[in-house]
């Protein structure tokens, strides 16, 4: 890439439109760019970068910083770069977000940031992110790997001429982009972590399951290895080994217990039965003995029932006539309810012509009140025909003086604003004035002091001048009255110190102008817009009065507001007063009809239920002549006292019954009980009970003894086979751990540099020194032709060194032929070794970065530090380097630069309207 025109415009410190034509330059060769410090060098550089890619060579200044600060307020911001890239031309046009003055009418716009690329064929981007990518399509190396290449600046090279091993790795780092060899350092090394974490937890998973192990507490043999096994003396698999012989014995012991058991409780079973005999004969003699004591009770209950049965049973004929006269009582029940249910029909239908003719008489008010209400809905209605048409006037005129007063509030706050902006006015005026004075102080030292410097140097000069010899000045060959030497001059650092106070005192004197010049100007912009906004609001007055005259407004406005507001209000009570009627008469309307039906449907069901009353009295005396009881409650009382009286003599009887059933079942009974527990009663002993339930007990204490031992078995069995499971998993699993933690802890000492005995380097050194290497061979080829073949980079050897290393540096002195640390070298020394290894890293980047071509190149300082002959050399070196159809650019302030290079572009700084840019050919 060679740029062909670089445009600027307001851009860094450069304020007005600025093009330097790099075609004037030529197409290779040295061209310097020269101009005091902090004038704008090395913006232009930035200036290529940020057309490019966006973004400043740098981190510290972002794309939304490169407005000038002398830039006109409505001066645009942005950078146009036209270039070659393999013999095709492009034009790429950015600028930043920004923000600057209104073309048209005051305040300020918003510049959104922009960028345009036009292609060799014609084709315009103009969307961000299509640019971006096509720049980097095209170079094939992003804004980070262009800078590298196409900038050398000393500084940052010379960090990596004098850093440790430590520090280098960071630089290269992002130079190099070896992260991701970092990244694999990292990850061997938590992944071997991870497998002894694991491996450890495995471990302790190990010991958990072996404090489980359970041993024979009857064999001290077994509790002795058990002890051995829990201190983990024995290996894993000496451990499964015991344990598979303790299962196998415990699983033979289980089984002779299991029959030992099955055994002692059919013993157990068969004395049970043998039991059960003997308590069934012992049975049987205590229950006759009761059954014989029992027959005399129950032989007089069953005389007592038999007696109280024959009483009950001659009670039958009564029983049979209360039967017959309950039912003919019966038989007229339901006549008594069809007279009741006349009764009734009565007075129901009574109650219901009473509330009719009470509705009526009630419906008759209601219907002349709606008519009523009617009427004077209508008349009110007629009075409130108008009301909305003058709410509305109404609303109309308070919403213009609504407004009104919310101009006269914002008149106010400008008003506040301007007044506000008068105070810091008249700050910023006193703060100039302050550094106006300081700088006319500073002025006066400075001028001074330079008069007597250059004073000195006349003086200085005399002393060499000799008669016969002509001046270098004036030319004359005669010196008749030459100028003093004087002894208390002022030296040049001294003057150069006191320039330096006058230019931070102008400096500070410009700003403080230029703070006031943009406080004065936004305020009589305030101004005009206080007065134009005054002019429409408070007619012509004077600008000191119209706060005066704003307040009147504003209380004639308000008072204004309050008059109407309260009319308002009592039109809206009337506009809704007259939306209540509107609404209010056509429910008026269907009320009375609805109340009218209502009255009429009254009268007809009076006269229909009168007709019916009358019907059933007549029918009330006509049934009245045929029943025995004066009402159906009497008849109902005597039905209820009759069925009262069947049911006692039933009730009776069934008890009588009952008894009479149940003692001669109970005596019938006790007979039989005693005549089989009499023939099941034999001769036997009832000592061989007694001595059958202790056989049984100690039986039962036998096998109880037993069962608890095979429950003991069983948890030992069952724990020691669950343990031996685990123990052979976690034997494979500790076994794989054991053998891949081995293979990964190698491979994590190699790739981090841990190899005891070795060089500590690790795997992204490695690469980096293999980067290193190349970067060295090709500054070497550049520092021993800028040296005279003296000087010849190396890396250095640090076998057996502690901590990391692999990236040190050392320099080889051909003329005494020594090695030494390139921190040893001089500043010069030091600046031409930064040179060649930027010059070496531009090289190895452009042949390993797939073919891109960088035909241009910029040096930035560091030659102030070099004497004539390492200058010349440094050029020479730079010069065959630019004959390669490349172009480079030294950025450098150095005095003697101008005499030696005759490409030139100056750069000049003006206090006032920033920097410029000029292109010089010698």
């Amino acid at each position: 890439m060679r740029p062909i025109k670089l445009t600027m415009s307001a851009f860094g410190c450069f304020a007005d439109k600025e093009i330097i034509d790099f075609s004037l330059l030529g197409n290779n060769g040295l061209y310097l760019i020269t101009g005091d410090t902090g004038s704008g060098k090395t913006t232009i550089f930035d200036a290529i970068v940020y057309a490019l890619y966006g973004n400043t060579s740098g981190d510290s200044r972002k794309a939304d910083m490169l407005r000038s600060e002398y830039a006109e307020p409505t001066a645009e911001t942005y950078v146009e770069l036209e270039f070659i890239y393999y013999n095709e031309t492009y034009k790429i046009m950015r600028h930043p977000t920004y923000t600057r003055a209104k073309r048209r009418g005051d305040g300020k716009t918003e510049e959104k940031a922009y960028a345009e690329l036009t292609l060799p064929d014609g084709l315009v981007l103009t969307k961000i992110s299509d640019v971006n990518s096509k720049i980097n399509e095209i170079l094939g190396i992003d804004r980070e790997q262009f800078v590298q290449i196409s900038m050398i600046a000393q500084g940052e090279f010379l960090k990596v001429l004098h850093s440790s091993t430590e520090a280098r790795i960071g630089i290269f780092r992002k130079i190099f982009y070896t992260d991701v060899f970092l990244k694999f350092q990292t990850r061997v090394k938590n992944d071997t972590s991870d497998i002894l974490k694991k491996l450890n937890e495995e471990k302790i998973r190990y010991k958990f399951n072996i404090s489980n192990i359970q041993a024979d507490q009857n064999k001290p043999e077994d509790i002795e290895l058990l002890i051995k096994i829990k201190s983990e003396v024995l290996t894993i698999d000496d451990t499964i080994e015991w344990l598979i012989n303790q299962v196998a014995r415990d699983k033979n012991s289980y089984d002779l217990a299991k029959i030992d058991i099955s055994n002692l409780k059919n013993r157990i079973s068969a004395v049970s039965q043998q039991l059960g005999v003997a308590q069934n004969q012992k049975n049987a003699r205590d229950n006759l003995r009761v059954a014989i004591e029992q027959l005399p009770i129950k032989e007089s209950a069953f005389n007592n029932a038999l007696s109280l049965l024959d009483t009950e049973m001659s009670k039958k004929q009564h029983i049979e006539q209360l039967k017959t006269e309950i039912n003919d009582l019966e038989a007229t029940m339901t006549k008594y309810e069809d007279l009741q249910n006349v009764l009734n029909g009565i007075n129901s239908n009574q109650k219901k012509l009473d509330k009719k003719k009470s509705d009526k008489v009630n419906f008759q008010k209601k219907l002349d009140d709606s008519i009523d209400n009617l009427n004077d809905a209508r008349v009110e209605l007629k009075v409130l025909d108008d009301v909305e048409v003058k709410l509305e006037i109404s609303k109309n005129k308070e919403k213009e003086l609504t407004t009104k007063q919310n101009e006269l509030n914002k008149l106010q706050e400008s008003y506040r604003a301007y007044e506000k902006m008068g105070e810091n006015y008249k700050k910023s005026l006193s703060e100039y004035e302050l550094k106006y004075k300081v700088r006319s102080d500073k002025l006066n030292e400075y001028e001074l002091a330079n008069k007597s410097y250059f004073d000195a140097q006349v003086g200085i000069l005399a002393e060499t001048l000799v008669d016969g010899s002509p001046c270098p000045v004036c030319g004359s060959v005669s010196h008749p009255n030459k100028a003093l030497l004087k002894t208390d001059t002022i030296k040049s650092e001294a003057l150069n110190k006191i320039k330096k106070q006058f230019d931070n005192a102008e400096s500070e004197m410009m700003t403080a102008s230029l703070n006031a010049s943009k406080l004065n100007g936004q305020l009589v912009s305030k101004k005009d817009e206080v007065i134009s906004c005054a002019v429409n609001l408070l007619g012509e007055v004077d600008f000191e009065d119209i706060i005066i005259h704003l307040e009147d407004k504003y209380k004639e406005v308000e008072a204004e507001l309050l008059i109407l507001n309260k009319q308002n209000a009592k039109q809206k009570i009337k506009a809704d007063k007259k939306r209540e009627l509107s609404e209010r008469i056509p429910d008026l309307e269907d009320e009375i009809k609805i109340y009218q039906e209502s009255y009429n449907k009254l009268d007809s069901d009076i006269t229909i239920l009168s007709v019916q009353i009358t019907t059933l009295n007549e029918k009330k005396v006509e049934m009245e002549k045929y029943l025995k009881y004066e009402s159906e409650d009497e008849a109902t009382s005597k039905l209820n006292d009759l069925k009262k009286q069947l049911s006692n003599h039933k009730t009776s009887l069934e008890s009588a019954i009952n008894n009479f059933n149940n003692a001669k079942t109970e005596y019938t009974n006790i007979k039989t009980t005693i005549e089989v527990l009499s023939a099941q009663v034999d001769s036997s002993d009832s000592s061989d009970y007694e001595e059958l339930i202790t056989l049984k007990n100690t039986l039962e204490a036998q096998c109880s003894q037993d069962e608890n031992e095979y429950r003991i078995l069983i948890s030992r069995l069952d724990s020691n086979q669950q343990v031996l499971c685990v123990l052979k998993e976690l034997s494979i699993t500790i076994n794989n751990l054991q053998t891949q933690y081995k293979w990964m802890k190698e491979l994590s000492d190699v790739a981090n540099g841990d190899v005891i005995g070795r060089e500590k380097i690790k795997l992204e050194t490695f690469v980096q020194t293999s980067c290193f290497d190349r970067i060295i061979e090709c500054a070497n080829i550049r520092l021993l032709e800028m040296t005279n073949s003296q000087f010849e980079l190396i890396r250095k050897n640090n076998n057996g060194k502690q901590g990391q290393s692999g990236l040190d540096l050392n320099v080889i002195d051909h003329y005494n032929g020594t090695e030494r640390d390139v921190k040893t070298l001089s500043g010069g020394e030091s600046f031409i070794a930064t040179l060649a290894l930027a010059i070496g890293l531009s090289d190895e980047i452009q042949k390993n970065s797939g073919g891109i071509k960088l035909d241009s190149m910029f040096v930035d300082e560091g030659f102030g530090t070099l004497d004539e002959t390492r200058l010349s050399q440094a050029l020479n070196c730079l010069t065959s380097l630019s004959l390669q159809n490349r172009i480079i650019g030294i950025i450098s302030h150095v005095g003697g630069l101008p005499d030696m290079i005759d490409k030139q572009i100056k750069v000049v700084k003006d206090r006032f309207s920033g920097s410029h840019a000029s292109i010089c050919l010698n």
